[in-house]
């Protein structure tokens, strides 16, 4: 659920940094303005990680996957998630 919480909080600091109305977001992304408020809301346990990465290239974000090779004292690979917003500061996320 991070990696959603994640995204969709992403969405909502594109949505608000290009000064988009509700309406106008909701539009752009081909939703209802009541699905748009309820995602942003917290309530996406419905919608798919594909659905919100690609609300985000609609939004003109890159949403990057990298793979690696976990270091040899782990003995299971981690999972983070970073959102780098227009202002230059990152989120980091580990799970």
């Amino acid at each position: 659920m991070l990696i959603k919480a994640t995204l969709v909080s992403s969405i909502d600091s594109i949505i608000r940094h290009r000064h988009l109305s509700r309406e106008s977001a909701a539009e752009f992304l081909d939703v209802s303005e009541t699905q748009l408020a309820d995602l942003l809301r917290g309530q996406f346990r419905d919608v798919s990680t594909d659905k919100l990465i690609s609300y985000l290239n609609r939004l003109g974000g890159d949403v990057e996957i990298v793979v690696s090779k976990a270091p040899q004292k782990q003995r299971q690979g981690r999972l983070s998630v970073r959102y780098a917003d227009t202002r230059k500061r990152n989120f980091h996320a580990d799970l």
